[in-house]
C-alpha cells in the first residue's frame, strides 16, 4: 500500500496495535482517531482491521482492509489474528534457521580446519561420515577418500578394537574419543 515509506509507530495504526499488542478493528477509518485519515482519502479503503505480528514483543502487523464499511465478525478475526500468529512463527523459524547455519558453519570450519585429526563416524556402521585435512595426510589418504572408510580399516593392530571404542562412547554418551 506505502510500500518504501516509513511512518513513526504513535502515527499509524500498524503502530498502535504493535504499541498496545492488540488488534484495531475499524469499521469507518474516517471516525477512529488512530487513523491518519489524509493517507487514505487516496485508497479506495472505508474499513479495516490489524493483527500484531507476535503479541507478547510484536515485531510488525498484519492488516485486511475493506472497501466498504465493515467490521469482521468474530471467527474472520480469529483467522487473521492467526494469520498473524503464523506470520510470527515463520519469522522466528528463519532466525532459527539462520542461526543453525551460522552454527553448522562454524563447526565446519572448526573441524575441517583444525590440526588435530578429526573423524565423524557413523556409530553403528563404523563408516567414516567425514574427516578433516589433518585426517587424510595422517592417515594417507587422498582428499575425500575416507568419507564411507569403516573405523576398522584404520585399526590396523587390533581391527575388533575400533567397535569395543565406539561402543564405549556409546555407552557412556561420550562426544569424542582418542585412540592410538
Amino acid at each position: 500500500l506505502w510500500q518504501g515509506e516509513k511512518f513513526p509507530l504513535s502515527e499509524c495504526v500498524t503502530g498502535w496495535v504493535m504499541l498496545n499488542r492488540e488488534p484495531a478493528i475499524i469499521p469507518d477509518i474516517y471516525n477512529d482517531d488512530r487513523v491518519p485519515v489524509d493517507l487514505y482519502k487516496k485508497t479506495p479503503y472505508k474499513s479495516m482491521s490489524v493483527y500484531p505480528v507476535n503479541r507478547e514483543k510484536p515485531i510488525g502487523a498484519v492488516g485486511s482492509y475493506w472497501s466498504r464499511e465493515y467490521e469482521p465478525t468474530e471467527e474472520e478475526s480469529q483467522l487473521l489474528q492467526t494469520l498473524a500468529d503464523a506470520a510470527a512463527i515463520a519469522i522466528a523459524n528463519i532466525a532459527l534457521i539462520d542461526r543453525l547455519v551460522e552454527s553448522e558453519e562454524k563447526f565446519r570450519s572448526l573441524f575441517h580446519n583444525h590440526s588435530a585429526v578429526k573423524l565423524l563416524i557413523n556409530s553403528e556402521t563404523g563408516l567414516i561420515i567425514d574427516a578433516n585435512e589433518s585426517a587424510e595426510r595422517f592417515y594417507m589418504y587422498g582428499e575425500g577418500k575416507l568419507k564411507g572408510v569403516n573405523i576398522s580399516a584404520l585399526q590396523n593392530k587390533y581391527p575388533d578394537e575400533s567397535y569395543k571404542i565406539i561402543d564405549r562412547v556409546i555407552r557412556l554418551k561420550n562426544v569424542n574419543f582418542e585412540s592410538e
